[in-house]
């Protein structure tokens, strides 16, 4: 038998321990294999609901949904796609659907995690079904924990959670920023820099907060953030122009306390601007607001440079211009010169063709990222460049563009046919040099791309 949590716990290991190891570590490459090999099985036993089952394999024996499986397997999933190591289009409809499982079955209303089996139980035992605290809360105990609430699936569940939110950042994260008040060490900036820890505070009410998302943009529902889980009063509004505001969602009655995700009740709405009106709240007379996002429906934004050629005007031993696009976050690109004004060092990224896009994000290590930033893009390719055939992502476009990653029976070690090929061989089924596009692949790319047409 072959259970969820077991198969949970090994795959959750593989993303740890990539995450822990020191950059360019040659034991890496094993973690990775089983990671994607283990994640391509897994999707295709996936229940409806997006829950994985006790029993992979017999998924009648053991019906129920189990969470601590299902969240371990989501959390894995996430940083796979995070990582670059699995495919986005494939998997992210999986972890949609897995999180979807997640906070509808098994996080209930109360805020207890349900469908868990128990710690050290066996596969066909009890499930953790509390749906609230079987204690009273007193003035000196919250009353929400007890001895049989196993910890490692709350553990879980938030591992889940951070995989999903990091892949589904907030459109208003990060972005031009102004408010009515702010005070020093607190200010408005701090509310939309994606971090909980950090907060925006100003006296008296009612105060505004407005985010600017650059033209273009869509939006659905927001999530507010409060300090000290405070019930505060306010209202949000849409502007395309930051002239004329429709009022998208209206709280000025709240006396909810928490965090609060609401959908906009016209559905999803184009704007420009997201402005914020705190108009008051019980028990404070100040506005003070840890974060506050503004989403389009879930849709993680696809990252255009993920493993695109690039390449550096100066490059560091050990720190070539490929790990600024590989998707991980312990590895970096240096330049071997200091940037002046008058020698700048510049980053060229390669699209392949003509891409719209509207946001660059630039993540460098702490003391040691660049003081100012200028970004460039161009639709052609400079001169005497040509663009390169498509890059293979997945096994089905290493058949159709390039060669196989292993050559195919009948292949040397120098990738030719020992034997000539059938005249009904595929394309894809010939030998060529390592790293060489199968040439009648070629012809058709160049086709389809003739040279110096791409490039961004």
């Amino acid at each position: 038998m072959f259970w969820s949590r077991g198969n949970g716990w090994a795959i959750a290991a593989m993303a740890d321990v990539l995450q822990t190891l020191p950059p360019g570590d040659a034991r890496g490459a094993k973690y990775r294999d089983v990671l994607v090999a283990m994640a391509g099985r897994l999707r295709t036993l996936q229940g409806a609901d997006g829950m994985w089952r006790r029993s992979l394999l017999d998924t009648p024996l053991y019906p129920q949904p189990e969470t601590s499986g299902t969240a371990l397997i989501t959390y894995a999933l996430g940083y796979g796609v995070e990582a670059g190591l699995l495919d986005r289009a494939t998997y992210v409809p999986v972890i949609a659907r897995a999180w979807k499982g997640l906070s509808t079955i098994a996080e209930q209303p109360s805020g207890f995690v349900t469908g868990c089996r128990l710690e050290g139980d066996r596969p066909d035992g009890t499930l953790y079904t509390a749906t609230a605290p079987r204690t009273p809360a007193t003035a000196t105990s919250p009353g929400t924990v007890t001895a049989d609430s196993p910890p490692f699936c709350v553990g879980s569940f938030l591992l889940a959670g951070s995989a999903v939110a990091r892949l589904a950042s907030a459109e208003s994260t990060g972005r031009p920023v102004t408010a009515s008040a702010q005070q020093t060490g607190a200010e408005a900036s701090r509310a939309v820099d994606g971090d909980v820890t950090t907060r925006w505070t100003a006296s008296g009410f009612p105060q505004t907060l407005t985010v600017d998302l650059g033209a273009g943009h869509r939006a659905s529902n927001v999530t507010l953030v409060p300090t000290a889980d405070r019930a505060y009063r306010y209202r949000v509004e849409t502007s395309v122009d930051g002239v004329q505001w429709t009022l998208a969602l209206d709280r000025s009655t709240n006396t909810a306390t928490g965090s609060r995700s609401d959908a906009f009740p016209a559905g999803t709405v184009g704007l420009r601007y997201a402005r914020l009106t705190v108009l008051g709240a019980t028990g404070t007379t100040s506005t003070s607001i840890q974060e506050f996002s503004v989403h389009d429906r879930y849709r993680p934004r696809t990252n255009l440079a993920h493993r695109a050629p690039v390449a550096g005007t100066t490059t560091a031993a050990g720190s070539a211009a490929a790990n600024a696009v590989d998707g991980v976050t312990s590895t970096a690109w240096a330049s071997a010169a200091k940037p002046t004004a008058t020698g700048p060092q510049r980053l060229r990224v390669d699209l392949g063709a003509p891409r719209a896009f509207d946001t660059v994000s630039v993540w460098s290590r702490a003391g040691s990222g660049p003081a100012a930033v200028q970004v460039q893009s161009s639709p052609t390719a400079p001169p005497g460049r040509r663009s390169p055939p498509p890059r293979c992502r997945t096994p089905r476009d290493r058949t159709s563009c390039c060669c196989p990653r292993r050559p195919p029976a009948g292949c040397g070690s120098s990738r030719r046919p020992a034997t000539a090929p059938p005249a009904s061989a595929s394309p894809s089924s010939r030998c060529c040099p390592p790293g060489e596009p199968n040439r009648r692949a070629r012809r058709r790319v160049l086709a389809r791309h003739p040279p110096g047409s791409a490039a961004a």
